[in-house]
């Protein structure tokens, strides 16, 4: 059974006038404002590779199943018409897939086509994942929605100005979080060289910011980088490990994702993200120079992900939780911000009142890290998710994936 929400919630007004930036575009908003050099006058900073965490002993998950016919969407005319190098896109039900495909190549100065089991950064999509792995500790009682920042940084000073700012208020980007004047170059450079543990820096990250007062008031709506990092070392002290290996014992491990990661796909097998050069053509940029913001920024906008895997993770939403969130808590997490009246932003999405192909509301994420680009529009009363992927944002990669998302749309939710 697919989530239901309530339904005067899926028939409230859109909140006056919207919203400009999306919950889940922060990787977008992250890269207007500490925009990488363009191509090709990278500069020279070193890689510092994830550590490996351990898979946790989850057997294999099964095959999603493929539910669908004759593909309904030509992607390849998608990459023709507009330039992208590649894109990539999924049609999610509660059983398993009505289309999966994907077109285009790896790196345009080569010859390597994708396929249906490359990886994708989320950039700002990843915040949904990050989300949801603070509801499985939920679940476990280690915390709640309604917890405050003061308790969930025990022996770090906090400023008073942040006493009575709610886990759910920063998940909704409504604490008073800001990433002007935060990531700066110069922080973003030498977290960059920061070879320390990952957990260490966020730690010192999160007594940074939250030994401040806040730079703007909360309650209002600002897409934040910073808020997710704070919420990561948070969870990190209370389960004792990196974060990333709290999401990969929490939910990737539990739902079989076993293809997700941090950070960009590395490797000559795999897609690389793009970027405009001074010649007006778009250019792979080297996974393992500047490709990314910074590994402790990973929660934030840093996951990659297959688009099987990001199937997996979207059934959550299409069956009342798939026996790894509570129904209960899976509602919570998808309540706009506030409540039944409140506002259009929940726990990493932008929740829209309605859409005609999808019966009701819509959970609506966008991200990308200025080289890729991604979407999610998850349907929860018509029992679909659809998602679009491409290994560029400019030169026509947004295009391609708003177009995919859109055809993917009209042909399988007509029905």
């Amino acid at each position: 059974m697919a989530l239901r929400m309530k339904p005067d919630l899926s028939r409230r007004r859109l909140f006056a006038g919207g919203l400009a930036l999306t919950v889940a575009g922060v990787g977008t908003y992250a890269r207007a404002q500490l925009a990488l050099p363009k191509f090709p006058k990278l500069p020279s900073v070193p890689h510092i590779g994830l550590p490996a965490f351990p898979k946790m002993g989850f057997p294999p998950a099964p095959k999603l199943p493929f539910t669908g016919g004759t593909p309904k969407v030509d992607l390849a005319a998608l990459v023709k018409q507009t330039g992208a190098p590649a894109v990539g896109g999924a049609v999610v039900n509660a059983k398993g897939l009505d289309f999966l495909a994907v077109s285009g190549l790896r790196r345009t100065d080569g010859a390597g086509v994708v396929t249906t089991d490359d990886l994708w950064h989320l950039g700002g999509c990843s915040q949904t994942i990050t989300a949801a792995v603070c509801a499985r500790l939920i679940e476990d009682g280690k915390l709640s929605f309604s917890t405050r920042l003061t308790a969930l940084s025990p022996g770090v000073p906090v400023d008073p100005g942040w006493a009575d700012v709610r886990l759910e208020d920063v998940l909704a980007h409504r604490a008073g979080f800001t990433d002007t004047g935060v990531l700066t170059p110069d922080r973003i450079g030498r977290a960059h060289a920061d070879q320390r543990p990952l957990e260490v820096q966020r730690r010192e990250f999160a007594a940074d910011i939250l030994g401040k007062p806040p730079t703007r008031p909360q309650g209002g709506f600002e897409a934040s980088n910073a808020g997710y990092v704070v919420v990561a070392a948070a969870l990190e002290r209370i389960a004792g490990k990196p974060f990333e290996a709290v999401a990969q014992a929490s939910l990737f491990g539990p739902l079989g994702m076993d293809a997700t990661g941090f950070g960009p796909p590395l490797g000559t097998a795999a897609p690389a993200g793009h970027r405009l050069g001074v010649d007006g053509k778009l250019h792979p940029v080297d996974a393992s120079g500047l490709a990314d913001l910074p590994a402790m920024f990973g929660p934030a906008e840093g996951i990659h992900v297959s688009l099987t895997d990001w199937a997996r993770f979207s059934r959550l939403f299409l069956t009342e939780g798939g026996g790894v969130l509570k129904p209960d808590t899976l509602a919570r997490l998808c309540r706009p911000w506030g409540g039944v009246d409140g506002d259009v932003s929940a726990g990493g999405w932008r929740v829209i009142q309605s859409r005609a192909w999808a019966g009701g509301l819509v959970l609506s994420a966008e991200g990308s890290n200025g080289l890729w680009r991604a979407q999610a529009e998850i349907a929860p009363e018509r029992g679909m998710a659809v998602l679009a992927v491409s290994n560029a944002e400019e030169g026509g990669g947004t295009e391609a994936v708003k177009r995919a998302a859109l055809e993917l749309e009209k042909a399988y939710g007509a029905g």
